[in-house]
């Protein structure tokens, strides 16, 4: 069986140092995979494209937001799909980040383990736990939120509560890394579509 024509664009000029860093060593198997996505997405962005960027899993917390936000800034997104979790988690980011605690060992967490960190009030997710602290501080201007638009019939999305939550700056006072990171106040800001499937 021959193997099918390569319909990646091969001949994409790649001026970034780490693109061309794949380009050079990124030659087999994932990393191939990873290559020819790099520049297929050149590609489309030299021709006018735009990416519908799919956010599942702890990306978030993750600090996705470091490289998607800068992204978006540029218009290199055009809409998102994320979970529901990760629009929650990217403010927490924003307003707890210096409180999270590491948790390197939580491939070997007992039950008990999680259990006591329930007890001090520490939301794990994976390999860091985030302080329930940090959590309050956006549930108390949330929740003023949500009973307004309960009282007024205002209907929205998950995510345009928590949009607004940022572009109207009640949170900022208690922004602890630089709100350049975050990828939802830069979809805020360009006013991209963001869907939440669930």
């Amino acid at each position: 069986m021959m193997p099918r024509e390569m319909k990646i664009p091969i001949n994409v000029e790649l001026k970034g140092n780490t693109s061309k860093f794949i380009r050079r060593n990124y030659h087999h198997f994932n990393a191939l995979t990873l290559k020819n996505a790099t520049m297929a997405y050149k590609h489309l962005l030299d021709n006018n494209g735009k990416m519908f960027v799919s956010l599942a899993g702890a990306m978030s917390t993750g600090r996705i937001g470091i490289s998607l936000a800068k992204m978006i800034r540029k218009g290199y997104v055009s809409g998102l799909s994320v979970t529901g979790a990760n629009l929650e988690e990217d403010v927490f980011n924003l307003v707890a980040n210096k409180e999270y605690i590491p948790v390197p060992d939580y491939r070997d967490l007992t039950q008990e383990d999680n259990k006591e960190m329930l007890d001090k009030k520490l939301n794990r997710v994976t390999d860091v736990a985030i302080p329930a602290t940090g959590m309050k501080d956006v549930e108390d201007v949330i929740i003023n939120k949500w009973k307004n638009a309960r009282r007024s019939g205002d209907r929205k999305f998950p995510h345009e509560f928590l949009t607004e939550l940022l572009l109207d700056g009640e949170l900022e006072k208690f922004y602890q890394v630089d709100p350049d990171e975050s990828w939802l106040l830069a979809a805020a800001e360009a006013d991209i579509p963001i869907v939440t499937p669930g």
